[in-house]
C-alpha cells in the first residue's frame, strides 16, 4: 500500500503541473508562418474569422462597390455603412497615419483589384497611410489576406506587437498576394495588434488591403475556473485516496 501511495502521490503532482503549464509555460519558442489558410485554419481551428460582407455600400467607382468608414472599425461602429455587431467583437480596424494619426478607411466589394472574386476588402483611404488591426483581448493566432493594388510589384511591410507595444514579429516583407497566419506556440507573447503599411509614400496609387481576419487562440484553453475545479478535484481524490487504511498484514 505503501508502494501505491506513493504512486497517486506521483500521478497527483504530475497531473498538476501538465495543468498549471498551459498556462504558466516559460519555454522559450518561436511563432509558426503560415502562407496557406487551409492550413492555419488546421493549425488553429477556434479563430473567429472577420469578413468584412455587411457592409453596405455607398457608391461606385474603380469597378468596385465603395464606402467611406471614418475612425475606428469595431463592433460598435454604426455609420451607415456597418451597424453595431457587423464586426466581431475583439477586433478593432484604424486607418493610421504614422505618429498615431488616424485616417479613414475605404471598404472595397466588387471584382477589381483590391476584392478578389467580389469579396470584400479594407484598405486605407490614402496610399501613404497603413492598416493598424488591434486584437483586445490579446491573442495567440492571427491570419489574413494581404492584397495588392499591383502584385508581383509592390510590397509592403506587416508587423506584431504584444500588449507592452512591443515588436513580437517583424517587419515581415510581404511582396505579393498571399495569405499571413502567425501563431504564438508556448513561451511566445500573445499578440494584440498588427500594422501594415506601404513604403512607397503618397501619391504613388499604390495601396494595400486586407481581408478575411482570422483570430483567436491557436488551442482551446480551459477557462480558469475549470483549471481550479480540475485541481480541486485532483486534491480531494488525493486526500481520499491517502486517508484509506492500509490492510493488514497477512
Amino acid at each position: 500500500m505503501e508502494f501505491l501511495a506513493k504512486i497517486r502521490t506521483k500521478v497527483f503532482a504530475s497531473s498538476c503541473v501538465v495543468l498549471l503549464g498551459a498556462f504558466f509555460s516559460n519555454t522559450a519558442s518561436s511563432y509558426q508562418l503560415f502562407y496557406n489558410e487551409s492550413d492555419f485554419m488546421s493549425a488553429a481551428p477556434y479563430v473567429a474569422v472577420e469578413t468584412f460582407e455587411e457592409a453596405i455600400p455607398e457608391f461606385t467607382a474603380a469597378g468596385a462597390d465603395q464606402a467611406r468608414v471614418t475612425g475606428t472599425l469595431d463592433a460598435n461602429t454604426d455609420n451607415g455603412v456597418f451597424s453595431p455587431g457587423d464586426i466581431l467583437p475583439g477586433l478593432a480596424v484604424t486607418g493610421v497615419i504614422f505618429h498615431g494619426r488616424t485616417t479613414s478607411l475605404t471598404i472595397f466589394t466588387g471584382t477589381d483589384f483590391f476584392a478578389m472574386n467580389g469579396d470584400t476588402a479594407v484598405i486605407p483611404s490614402n496610399d501613404a497611410y497603413a492598416i493598424q488591426v488591434d486584437f483586445n483581448p490579446t491573442v495567440t493566432a492571427v491570419g489574413l489576406n494581404l492584397i495588392f493594388e499591383t502584385p508581383s510589384q509592390d510590397n509592403a511591410g506587416i508587423t506584431f506587437f504584444d500588449e507592452n507595444g512591443d515588436i513580437v514579429l517583424g517587419e515581415l516583407e510581404i511582396t505579393d498576394w498571399t495569405y499571413l497566419g502567425v501563431i504564438a506556440e508556448a513561451g511566445d507573447a500573445s499578440i494584440s495588434r498588427l500594422l501594415f503599411d506601404n513604403p512607397f509614400g503618397i501619391n504613388t496609387g499604390r495601396f494595400e488591403a486586407i481581408d478575411n481576419v482570422a483570430f483567436g487562440n491557436s488551442t482551446s484553453v480551459p477557462e480558469p475556473s475549470t483549471l481550479l475545479m480540475s485541481l480541486l478535484g485532483l486534491g480531494l481524490l488525493w486526500r481520499k485516496e491517502s486517508k484509506e487504511p492500509e490492510a493488514p498484514p497477512v
